[in-house]
Parts: structure tokens; sequence; C-alpha cells
């Protein structure tokens, strides 16, 4: 008889990081002849073509329009449905605060504790992380997460950093394992493609950041500062335009001509083939897949310490101290620039990542986990 398991996230679909994560689990588990139910707001139609069932989550049209009241009510409808249908899961796979229904597993991508003490200890600049309406949002899933950790028998992480912030609010050691998040080598693969295709520039060195450019978490402002003082330079920006504050940013500070926003895009392995390296000062990032991806383009990179990635693609990177360090991230970026060489050196050093953090190798310990759960 087949083993069913219910995935609960908000997004179950390419190009969002954590739907990433729960798309290749159940590709996976669907594979290995599991049922698979979503409880989701969307979710890749290829699963569904493959025999998964969407229960989708239902929102107010306050929930569609603030990612709060998506949160609250993607909670209690996930809640609710399970209250009612629970006990036909052999595995119950929640994301964070996406339920508080006692589940088996438990992926933990975030932590709002994390991000609430940076934001009020970092003395960043921009206002938009500290206005009163990301604050209470913030409270909320500070509470929230530490709810559903308290209601699953296991967590896990999506890197050790992730761990050691989870152990610093409590969760206890035993709960907790690591399984980092992965890419595909078929998808993001090392041959260059012609910069014409996505309408940028030849002949100058080209860096390239993906994103959301709609918030200060990603530090876009960090990139656009440090440009002014990298003469040559040109910045391809993936990431949804609208209500973003940076392309006047980067008018305001005389480098629009070298900061080339492409909008959010599908096509981002394509795009990621044609450029020289890959900056990113996030400032808080519990992984960053995209910083993954682009070590699979063979792309060098530039990131903070605080990336959770860094630790399966160092040797492939110049890691700055902290997202805040301009000067760092500037000096950073000159060398990369202007030194060829060193841009060959460290995109194949990051290419081990292909081998260590492949979605095959990641799958394989993830059914394991369901069946040990299953058992107990």
């Amino acid at each position: 008889m087949a083993q069913h398991l219910a995935i609960v996230t908000h997004n179950i679909i390419k190009g969002d990081g954590q739907g990433r994560v729960a798309l290749a689990i159940a590709q996976r588990a669907l594979h290995e002849g599991w049922e698979v139910d979503l409880i989701a707001l969307r979710v890749e139609p290829s699963l569904l073509e493959s025999g998964a069932r969407h229960i989708p989550i239902p929102l107010s049209p306050l929930g569609k329009r603030t990612a709060f009241f998506r949160g609250i009510e993607g909670v209690r409808f996930a809640d609710n449905y399970l209250r009612q249908h629970g006990t036909r899961y052999d595995v119950i796979l929640g994301y964070g605060y996406t339920l508080t229904y006692p589940h088996q597993v438990n992926n933990a991508q975030f932590c709002h504790h994390a991000w609430g003490k940076y934001v009020a200890t970092s003395g960043m600049a921009e206002a938009s992380a500290k206005t009163p309406y990301q604050r209470v949002y913030t409270a909320q899933n500070k509470w929230g997460e530490l709810k559903a950790f308290a209601q699953s028998e296991k967590i896990i992480c999506c890197a050790h950093r992730v761990q050691q912030e989870l152990l610093e609010i409590g969760v206890p050691r035993h709960k907790l394992e690591v399984i980092f998040n992965g890419a595909d080598p078929d998808e993001f693969m090392t041959a260059p493609l012609p910069r014409a295709r996505f309408g940028l520039p030849e002949g100058v060195p080209l860096a390239v950041f993906a994103g959301d450019i709609r918030s200060a978490r990603k530090n876009l402002a960090a990139v656009i500062q440090a440009l002014t003082q990298v003469e040559g330079l040109h910045v391809a920006v993936i990431g949804e335009q609208l209500r973003s504050p940076y392309p006047a940013l980067a008018a305001e500070l005389g480098v629009a001509d070298r900061v080339h926003f492409l909008g959010f895009r599908r096509d981002v392995a394509d795009v990621m083939r044609a450029c020289d390296f890959f900056v990113f000062p996030s400032r808080y990032e519990p992984f960053g897949m995209v910083a993954l991806e682009a070590a699979f383009c063979g792309l060098p990179l530039i990131l903070p310490e605080c990336v959770g990635a860094v630790e399966v693609v160092r040797t492939g990177a110049i890691v700055i101290d902290t997202p805040e360090n301009i000067p760092a991230l500037t000096e950073a970026m000159r060398r990369l620039a202007h030194d060829p060489e060193l841009r060959k050196t460290l995109g194949a050093n990051g290419l081990h990542a292909r081998e260590l953090c492949n979605w095959k190798t990641l799958t394989d310990r993830w059914m394991e986990v369901f069946e040990e759960v299953r058992r107990r």
C-alpha cells in the first residue's frame, strides 16, 4: 500500500527558494510511489500531471494583498484541513510557520528571530525593514515559528547556521538535522551564452544580482553604492521592479547606464551564463539557493559570511565579513571585474558544489527521513 505525504507551504514552484525545495521533494516522493497532497497557494503543474493532488489555500482580499494576512490565513486553513484529514497521512511536512497542527517533519528555511535580531542590532540604514508593518509581521512569525517547531517531531535545517539559530531560541538539539538545499545541474550549466540575447553589453565586465529588489533584505543598495567606485563594471539585476526603489537609486548615484534591470525572469540560469560573476550581499540568508545556482554555472561569487550557502561554496567565493561593509564589497567587485584569472580560478573551485548539492543526493536523505519518522 502506498505511503501518503502531505506538504504544507506557500508555493511549490520553480523560482521560489522554499518552493523549489518542496518541488524536488514532491517529485522524488511521487517517483518512489508515494501519494502526495500539496496544501499550498500555487503548485507546479508538472506535479499534478505526475499524480499529486493540490489542496488550494483560499485567500480573502486582505490575504491576497499582504504577506501578513496571507500567512495567517494559510496556517488557519492548513490546521483546519489537517484536523479533519490529518490521520490519513503517514508523513506531514511543514515549512516553518505554515501550520501548527502536530506534524512529523518541518523544513526550516528561515528564522524570523534571527532576522529580527539583525534588523535591531546591525545599524542598517534602510527604514523599509523597520516599519510598523514589518515589525508586526516579524513578531507574528517569531511566535508562530516557535509554535510550529514545538509541534514537529523532526526539524530539517537548510544550513548549519539555521541549526544554530534554532538552538539559540530553545529548539531541542535532538530534533535538528541539516540537509542543504540544492540545484539542478541540468538546468544550471557552465557553457557561456551571448549577452545580446538579453540586451546586455558585450566587451565589459558584467556582474549579476538576483533576488527580491522590493525590500531591503537582499541589499541591492550596497551593490549600487559599490558600483560607483568600480570603473567600467556593469551589473545585470534580476528581480521584479514594480515598487522597487533601486532604479531610482541607480539614477541618483549616476550609474543608471551601468545597472541593467531585467525584471522577473524564468531563465535565470541562462542570464547567469552570460555574466562574469555573481554578487549577493544579502543581509540575512539562511541558505541562498541563488548563490548555489550561480556556482553550478561556474561563476565566482561575492557573498557575506551570513549567507548559509557559504559553507558549500566558500572555495569559489570572495567572502566579506558583513553585508554592511561597503568598502570590502567594493574591493571584491573591483578584483573580480578586473582579474579574469581570479574569476576563472574561483569559478572552477565552486563547481564541487554540483556533487555535494544536487537534488538526487539531497532527496535520497529526505526519503530516508520520511521512512524514519513513519516507523516511529
